[in-house]
């Protein structure tokens, strides 16, 4: 099924988990807090390493970073 959303926080409402797969600005903007009253499970799969692991951590969310920085 396809979803077409205006903003990353209707995308990411009633998911089961987080998958970042681009570098957009939305994305490095991520307000986690928000983020993790809108998800079930407070997982983030952050494809491009773009968030600050510690921080995702510390807002309450299992992040697993996956492959290359964007400064690679």
């Amino acid at each position: 099924m396809v979803r077409y959303c205006n903003d990353i926080y209707e995308c990411i409402r009633d998911v089961e988990a987080i998958i970042i797969a681009t570098d957009w600005p939305e994305c490095r903007k991520l307000d986690l807090d928000r983020a993790k009253n809108l998800v079930h499970t407070p997982l983030i799969v952050d494809r491009r390493r773009i968030l600050i692991p510690e921080h995702a951590r510390s807002k309450g969310f299992e992040y697993l970073g996956i492959g290359l920085s964007p400064e690679y």
